[in-house]
């Protein structure tokens, strides 16, 4: 049982031990993928079991948070937080290679792609260790009502802006290229690749509204948003957790699900990764591609 939460009330001690169990179950999910598709790969360092260990140690922290202490933030939140912004900018480096591939002019985005990947990654490490000192400081940094969280959130708003222009322009790219070269697309797999766009933009834009709630209308309790109302306080933490931190993740899950990924009829798009020179047909055939096929594995595989 979440025993600290209980201080803050049953109510809320119920919802931290539901929250706990979400997250665990999504931690062994992730969990289990890690070995389901490292049946597969056969590689340990591959680029998406990488992702996967990033999620898999975020759904930890998740679940221990809540089972510690789900009245405040704290470290675990925090930790929680950077993985979930490795796992962002991994997907975010994605689709600069991705532009990278299909634009002409792909040396501009190779070379924007890796100097927003650098600078994402400064903030990230500048992040941590202004949070180590401030919090060896005073515990200040840990109110839901400090400045750092609205930053944080800003900095995730703004890599959702460049994955959406990336996004366009690549599906922009990939339409000339249909038209030109003969080429077929799979179309539901690339509304799987533009479902994770939306959802990160979902999951940012409801964790800027978390935070500023909680920064300009709460005083001594961060989830006390509506005065007497315990029930509609309740409610919205929990719609607001699912939305900025467990749709994402889900969303991963069934992208990178390993019978979706590999099945007995299916070639395996690690071993046989889809390159840049595969966009020319070798023959009259048609050609069948996926953009997500070409997946943040094999994308990052070339990195």
């Amino acid at each position: 049982m979440a025993f600290p939460a209980c201080e803050v009330g049953a109510e809320w001690c119920v919802v931290a031990d539901s929250l706990a169990g979400v997250s665990f179950i999504e931690f062994c999910l992730t969990t289990y993928q890690v070995f389901q598709n490292y049946k597969f790969i056969k590689n340990y360092r591959d680029k998406t079991l990488i992702i996967l260990y990033i999620q898999v140690l975020q759904t930890l922290c998740m679940c221990v948070h809540y089972l510690v202490i789900i009245s405040t933030l704290n470290v675990l939140y925090m930790i929680m937080i950077y993985f979930q912004f490795i796992e962002d900018t991994l997907v975010f480096y994605y689709f600069s290679w991705e532009a990278a591939k299909v634009e002409n002019r792909g040396i501009l985005y190779k070379r924007a792609g890796v100097i927003l990947l650098a600078v994402n990654l400064l903030y990230l490490t500048g992040f941590v260790i202004f949070f180590g000192v401030d919090s060896m400081r005073n515990d200040d940094v840990f109110l839901c009502t400090d400045n750092v969280w609205i930053y944080l959130r800003l900095s995730g708003l703004l890599l959702t802006t460049m994955f959406l222009i990336l996004g366009i322009k690549m599906t922009q790219k990939l339409k000339m290229l249909k038209n030109s070269d003969n080429l077929f697309f799979d179309t539901g797999r690339e509304k799987e690749l533009w479902g994770l766009i939306l959802i990160m933009l979902v999951a940012n834009t409801a964790a800027m509204f978390q935070n500023l709630m909680q920064r300009f209308y709460t005083q001594d309790n961060c989830n006390n948003l509506f005065e007497g109302n315990q029930g509609a306080n309740i409610f919205l933490f929990i719609l607001l957790r699912f939305l900025s931190q467990d749709m994402f993740m889900i969303t991963c899950l069934y992208v990178f699900w390993a019978s979706r990924r590999f099945g007995s009829n299916e070639v395996s798009i690690v071993s046989f990764p889809m390159s840049h020179q595969a966009l020319t047909p070798k023959s009259d055939e048609p050609q069948v591609m996926s953009p997500l096929e070409w997946g943040i594995d094999s994308i990052l595989s070339a990195s």
